[in-house]
Formats: C-alpha cells, sequence, structure tokens
C-alpha cells in the first residue's frame, strides 16, 4: 500500500506475485477506513439532531404550560411527542453500505476498462485490472483516515461530499429564499447527475484515479493517453450508473 504512494509503477508491475490472502488484508483495511468515519458521522448527526429537537411551544391541551424554549417536552406536556433517539442500527448500515460499495465499484469499473482495452487491444486480464483499482485505492483510505481525525478532533458530522456542495450554493445564489411563500423547486435530471458525479470527486479520488492510469499503463502495456481515457470513460459511466438512485428519486418527488 505505501508502494503504490512512492513508487507507483514499480508496486504495480510486482502484483502479480503478491499470495491471495494480501488482497483480502488490503480490502480489509480499506474497508475499515472507509466505513468507519461514515459511522461515527451518522452517530454525530444524529446526536446533533438530538440536541436540536424542539417541540412545539404553548400548552398542550390542558396538560400543562408549555416547556421552556431549549428543552424536551414531558409526556405530560406533550403526550404525543416523542423525542428522536439515536439509532445505531441505520448507522452500522451505512457504513456496512459504504464498505460493500468499494468492492462493487471496483468490479463495474474493472469490467468497463476490460471492455475497452480489448477494443483498444490491450493485453491486462480481469484480475490484473481489478487488483489495480484495489491497489490505486490507497487514497481513498487515506481520506477515510482525515475524515476519522476530523471527526474525532472536532466532534462533528462530515459536510458534503467531495464538490456536490458547489451546486447547492449555485443553486442558493441563483434561488435565494426570498419568497419564503414559494414551495420548493425540485432538482432537475440533470442537476442530479451532476450533483452525483460532483459528489465523487475531491483531491484523494483523483489521486486514485491518476494511480488507476499509471497502474493501467502498466499491467496493459499501453500507452498513458490511452489509459487515461479509458479510466476517465469508465468512471465517468460508473458515475453515472450511481446517480441513478438519485434521479429516480427525484422524479418521484418531482
Amino acid at each position: 500500500m505505501l508502494g503504490a504512494l512512492v513508487r507507483p509503477r514499480a508496486t504495480f508491475a510486482q502484483l502479480g506475485a503478491l499470495p491471495r490472502r494480501t488482497w483480502w488484508v488490503v480490502f480489509l483495511i480499506l474497508a475499515a477506513l472507509v466505513a468507519a468515519p461514515r459511522y461515527l458521522s451518522d452517530q454525530k448527526q444524529q446526536a446533533l439532531a438530538l440536541q436540536n429537537f424542539a417541540p412545539p411551544q404553548g400548552p398542550s391541551e390542558g396538560f400543562g404550560p408549555a416547556p421552556a424554549p431549549g428543552t424536551l417536552a414531558g409526556p405530560m406536556d406533550n403526550p404525543g411527542m416523542v423525542a428522536p433517539q439515536p439509532s445505531p442500527i441505520s448507522s452500522v448500515m451505512s457504513a456496512v453500505g459504504s464498505a460493500v460499495g468499494l468492492p462493487v465499484h471496483w468490479l463495474l469499473m474493472t469490467i468497463g476498462i476490460t471492455l475497452v482495452l480489448i477494443i483498444a487491444g490491450g493485453r491486462a486480464g480481469f484480475g490484473d485490472i481489478f487488483k489495480v483499482l484495489l491497489t490505486a485505492s490507497v487514497p481513498l483510505a487515506m481520506r477515510g483516515l482525515a475524515q476519522l481525525g476530523y471527526v474525532l478532533l472536532m466532534g462533528q458530522p462530515l459536510g458534503q461530499a467531495g464538490l456536490s456542495g458547489l451546486m447547492m450554493s449555485t443553486a442558493s445564489a441563483i434561488n435565494p429564499s426570498a419568497a419564503p411563500a414559494l414551495p420548493p423547486v425540485p432538482p432537475g435530471f440533470g442537476t442530479l447527475v451532476l450533483t452525483s458525479l460532483l459528489s465523487q470527486v475531491d483531491i484523494f479520488q483523483v489521486w486514485a484515479l491518476v494511480l488507476v492510469v499509471i497502474g493501467i499503463g502498466v499491467v496493459a502495456q499501453v500507452k498513458t493517453a490511452k489509459a487515461a481515457l479509458a479510466v476517465l470513460l469508465i468512471w465517468l459511466l460508473v458515475g453515472v450508473l450511481y446517480a441513478l438512485p438519485s434521479v429516480v428519486v427525484g422524479a418521484f418527488a418531482t
């Protein structure tokens, strides 16, 4: 994993000599570093939601005076009001989903890059490309470490993923909340797809893609430009595929 960062070409050239159990260790390390910050971030988010929980003000059907601002209503104040409780199960499911998403993403990328290389005359096999993608994900593990440190040190949940916050900022600038009486306008198809793609873009993901290009060039013995074109094309297609659930949900909302 360290070799992928300091000597990527030499490391990718020696991937075939590694035993199979090594790949399981690498995968477990990467999965843990992706899942841990997601779990802790979700727990922090639920804790903040509980702190910001504000029951309706005013007397509640003759059951006593209204609770003080910032306090939770008890059963005698608001019998039907139930304060939200942190759910570790939902956080675990979110973390597991992030970990499982790694091999799914690698598999889709491997299939696409393999097909493109077959058309372009590359020599790499399916297993070689999959190993390249796994090894090139080391920057994503570094991102997980950075996120884990942020959540633990700052005590705050993670913000918008990647550059997706740019879409929210742009939407706020174009359509400011000057007319609160108007209902919110659901985002369009292009906005949903672009937001999903931007959520996957950050410095660590770009670093990982650069390593994938280097690795494909080594194992498939193709020029860097051809490897970069294949990787970028398949990454965009997989990104659009990942955006489909958001598009479907947005279509129903519309």
